[in-house]
């Protein structure tokens, strides 16, 4: 009787607790497959999925950035930022921009994070980690001034290494180096060398250190930008992070497949600029100043047209995904994207559903495999496969070791290469970096390499498709119930 009135009580705790909990989570007026899933995980899970909502899922935590972004401090450094690059920007002519898209994406992005569409660039194209790391490590050893880099994954190897000494011997030849690297990516090459790097000069922090007191809430936030400056001039970005694995497949894959840039001119102010954000935003440093914004010699310089889009917790609205949708929803002929995590929100998926039945040519590369221990994406991915296909668009799996790149290309005349993946958690928690490139000889260098990619794929066909096993479409049904969350 004791033990029965004891349950009784129990399960009434725990119906007032879950039914507390979803009316508290439908106030903060959430994305409804976002606070449907976190009613899913917290209704089976309860103890648990409350440490891992209160863990991951707050949703106050965005709004402190953005209030922490709205300083007078940060709008000293904006001031400041126009100023020193106001003599160097050049202006470019309307009758450059060839179409609405680009104007449209132009302005969006101009309005969204404040970056212009710029013109004086050179801009080289990498799709092999091994020419990347090359290229990298030589423009490091060139610096004469300052060196800022940040990165989601630095690995504990002979890549990682090489970056190790060549930071430590720039610093002590008296160059500035300022190093962020995200906490869980890069976990294991800071802890065997953060502390050598700073004995010798080299700033190296980890972006947010969850085990601090009060910073446990940043858990679920990742920097996954990756941006080298070299003295202003120079600059790197994409989806290539620093190790084996990025050069060769290390030892889990065959080969590795990623999208980078190298470039040099204008764009690499706005870079830079996002540099100082994320330092200002983790180490509550203003550190702006007016050597990180150079000018630069004309004859030089090629007439690339590139612009820097940027987004994370701190951004007030979302706007990689809103030049992704731009992107797709205004395509007339050709959308080509590579993403090796594809978990769209809704406004993406039907931009891709209406862009194929209007008779675009809508292809897709995703990896045939995971790289995850525990796959979930990979298997949440499939579950948004089956109506696109029906809708037209084709989808193909990379088949030579990991396909890791991060591009769109639409009607061979605009792409966007950079850090952010075609999923929600690249459109809203991780800090993401991306270039959009509006010249046609340029984007043809990326549309070239998807093609290439293509005749290395398998197309995905809808009937095979259909009869996958019961267990499988199972598997990726419950790992879609994660999707809005990941």
């Amino acid at each position: 009787m004791a033990l029965e009135l004891f349950l009784s009580i129990l399960s009434l705790l725990l119906t007032v607790y879950i039914i507390s909990f979803i009316i508290l989570l439908m106030l903060e007026n959430r994305d409804p497959d976002k606070t449907i899933g976190w009613i899913l995980v917290v209704t089976f899970l309860p103890v648990i999925g409350l440490f891992i909502y209160f863990l991951l899922g707050q949703n106050w935590q965005k709004k402190h950035f953005i209030k922490h972004f709205q300083t007078k401090t940060l709008r000293s450094m904006l001031k400041k930022r126009e100023f020193y690059t106001k003599r160097t920007i050049s202006k470019i002519a309307k009758k450059e921009i060839d179409s609405d898209l680009e104007q449209k994406m132009i302005n969006n992005i101009r309005r969204s994070v404040g970056f212009s569409l710029t013109s004086r660039n050179n801009a080289k194209f990498f799709s092999n980690g091994s020419k990347k790391f090359r290229a990298l490590f030589a423009e490091l050893k060139k610096a004469k001034k300052y060196i800022h880099l940040e990165y989601y994954i630095v690995k504990n190897d002979q890549y990682g290494e090489v970056l190790r000494d060549i930071l430590i011997e720039k610093a002590l030849q008296g160059i500035e180096v300022k190093v962020m690297l995200d906490f869980y990516g890069s976990f294991f090459f800071l802890r065997r060398n953060q502390i050598k790097m700073q004995k010798a000069g080299v700033d190296i922090h980890s972006f947010f250190n969850p085990l601090r007191l009060l910073q446990y809430h940043k858990t679920n936030y990742r920097n996954h930008r990756k941006i080298a400056i070299i003295d202003g001039k120079k600059a790197f970005i994409g989806g290539m992070n620093i190790g084996e694995e990025y050069a060769t497949g290390g030892k889990r894959f065959s080969s590795w497949k990623d999208f980078h840039y190298m470039v040099e001119g204008e764009i690499v102010h706005q870079l830079q600029t996002i540099f100082v954000y994320d330092w200002y935003l983790a180490r509550n440093e203003s550190i702006i100043k007016k050597m990180y914004y150079p000018g630069y010699s004309k004859t030089r310089l090629k007439h690339n047209l590139i612009q820097a889009v940027y987004s994370g917790p701190e951004s007030k609205d979302e706007p990689i995904k809103h030049t992704y949708f731009l992107m797709i929803s205004n395509a007339k002929e050709s959308i080509h994207i590579t993403t090796p995590y594809f978990i769209p929100d809704e406004s993406v998926n039907m931009a891709l559903k209406n862009a194929a039945m209007s008779g675009v040519d809508v292809k897709i590369i995703v990896p045939s495999k995971s790289d995850h221990f525990v796959p979930i994406p990979f298997h949440a991915s499939r579950t948004y496969f089956e109506e696109l296909l029906e809708a037209g668009v084709k989808f193909y799996e990379y088949k030579p070791g990991f396909m890791h790149a991060k591009s769109i290309i639409v009607d061979s005349m605009v792409a966007s290469v950079g850090t952010a993946n075609l999923d929600i958690r690249g459109f809203q928690v991780n800090f993401e970096a991306n270039i959009v490139i509006y010249n046609k000889s340029e984007v043809e260098k990326v549309e070239k390499e998807f093609i290439s990619m293509i005749s290395e794929s398998k197309e995905i066909d809808l009937d095979n498709f259909r009869k996958r096993k019961i267990s499988l479409k199972l598997k990726q049904s419950i790992a879609r119930l994660f999707s809005p969350i990941l």
